[in-house]
């Protein structure tokens, strides 16, 4: 039996907006209405402790939210760890990887529409497998936003394989490294392959340092795109072959 509630009784949540009890289905089971119109159904157990949560109330790092649908944080932990990290890198300014440059498609702060567009990307079969993540470097040099259309499935083996550790090479360009030998100056060149350094050689200049490290780095690159082609997006594997690193990269 469903009661229909004359004077409504409005609780205050914990973590977002108050709501108001629209129905009653049975002593437990009742009908909320959250501030903004979202409508659930919820334990009235719950309720009282202020428990509830809004389903589109933005309380993830100030602009995520789950939102209503069948993707769930228990049922689909992948999918949900990588959206956090996604809006991490954007929001969370304490965190390791954030970027006060990267933005994110506003549809992608719901988690149900990033789910979706997520598993309708090019190799999503293969996501556990190569514990795939979402890449944005190789869409296009420099690009900054995360969304359906400017970012690529690719195994963990390769996401940061386009990493410029700017914050700690100084004022030379990628992949050099300058040697002072008494009153002599060389420039090493060097590339990581697999989180293993090596070392290509010491040189003059600077300018040839770097490209012996541009010939190694986008060598490197096509081996590692020809290694994982089966599960890449035939439009990033084309971008990535054709890759070219520049010396102010």
């Amino acid at each position: 039996m469903v009661i229909e509630v004359k004077e409504k009784l409005k609780f205050k949540s914990n973590k977002c907006d108050s709501m108001t009890v629209i129905k009653y289905y049975n002593s437990r089971k009742v009908l909320v209405r959250f501030e903004d119109g979202t409508e659930i159904l919820s334990n009235s157990h719950c309720i009282r402790k202020g428990a509830v949560v809004n389903p589109n109330y933005p309380g993830i790092y100030g602009h995520g939210y789950t939102g209503i649908g069948k993707y769930k944080k228990a049922k689909h932990l992948r999918l949900y760890s990588m959206w956090l990290c996604v809006l991490r890198s954007a929001y969370d300014e304490n965190s390791k990887g954030y970027n006060k440059h990267i933005t994110i498609d506003s549809t992608w702060h719901n988690f149900q529409t990033f789910c979706i567009d997520t598993e309708n990307m090019y190799g999503y079969s293969k996501l556990e497998q190569y514990h795939s993540q979402l890449d944005r470097t190789f869409f296009k040099k420099g690009n900054n936003l995360y969304s359906k259309e400017t970012c690529f499935l690719v195994p963990r083996d390769i996401a940061f394989i386009l990493r410029d550790s700017y914050s700690v090479r100084g004022p030379y360009p990628i992949g050099v490294k300058p040697i002072f030998d008494s009153n002599i100056s060389f420039f090493s060149a060097r590339i990581s392959k697999n989180n293993k350094k090596h070392h290509l050689g010491s040189f003059a200049t600077i300018e040839d340092a770097f490209y012996a490290y541009k010939c190694a780095k986008e060598l490197h690159i096509q081996d590692k795109m020809k290694e994982y082609r089966e599960v890449l997006d035939p439009k990033c594997y084309e971008i990535m072959m054709n890759y070219s690193v520049e010396i102010d990269d």
